[in-house]
């Protein structure tokens, strides 16, 4: 008996056709998954962009607001017309990260350099701002005694700026309170130089302004013009100007606020 081939041949092309529609259909639905994970990171890609332009926006805008409110308080006066130009530029570009680049209202104030007996250094480094305020400057230099006692020696006197007792601290308790030591002597010489100003019937203060590590600046400001840093939006506590004080292990500086995870 001879049997037809036909319904064989029609099991194997209806076999090739379910792998193609197989086919076919996986590689729509992966063609598809392919799409929506495209689709989504080009929408998120786009929302993105569109927060960054309303961010740059938002600083712009507070840059130009925050370099007039400082040009009112005379935060450019004695500068050059260029001078004037180009940090009202940064600050308006950068906001109040771009007030850091006034070449005599700004001064670096590393609290390692100054431990270290650089005090001299950095008098001579505030000495044009203080001319610039028809104050006297002060000149001294750092000397070291035993037990790690540092003074500073003015004109006419002697300040201690770091006792025994503080510079045993930075060993007490297997180091944990180390740096104590550091963070008194940026407090002590920037309040003696805010001294020299009040004596002069001056109104400006050098704060301190955390740099991140033992970097820090000494920023010379009037009531104005830190009133019209501390409205400028956008600036995180940490980073405010401070009156530094001895009080470890913050040394004054505002503490950021705690954000509740409920």
């Amino acid at each position: 008996m001879v049997f037809s081939q036909e319904p064989r041949e029609y099991k194997t092309q209806a076999v090739e056709w379910n792998c193609r529609m197989t086919e076919t259909i996986l590689g729509l639905i992966i063609g598809a998954i392919l799409f929506g994970v495209f689709e989504r990171k080009h929408v998120r890609r786009l929302r993105d962009r569109s927060l960054e332009i309303r961010r740059r926006a938002v600083r712009a805008k507070a840059g130009r607001n925050l370099a007039s409110a400082l040009d009112a308080a005379g935060f450019f006066n004695s500068l050059p017309a260029d001078a004037v130009r180009r940090v009202r530029a940064q600050i308006e570009a950068d906001g109040y990260a771009g007030v850091f680049s006034h070449p005599w209202r700004a001064v670096s104030a590393d609290d390692e350099e100054l431990a270290e007996g650089h005090v001299g250094i950095f008098l001579q480094a505030v000495t044009p701002s203080l001319n610039r305020l028809g104050v006297s400057p002060l000149v001294g230099e750092s000397r070291f005694l035993d037990g790690g006692v540092h003074m500073l020696d003015l004109a006419n006197e002697t300040i201690t700026l770091v006792s025994v007792d503080e510079a045993r601290e930075d060993d007490r308790d297997g180091g944990k309170h180390f740096g104590f030591s550091w963070g008194g002597v940026g407090a002590r010489v920037l309040e003696r130089l805010n001294m020299q100003i009040a004596d002069a019937g001056g109104e400006d203060r050098f704060y301190s302004v955390y740099g991140g590590g033992n970097d820090a600046h000494a920023l010379l400001l009037n009531p104005p013009m830190l009133a019209a840093i501390l409205s400028s939006p956008g600036i995180r506590p940490d980073e405010l100007p401070y009156i530094r004080t001895t009080e470890w292990p913050r040394f004054g500086m505002p503490r950021m606020p705690k954000i509740s995870t409920l």
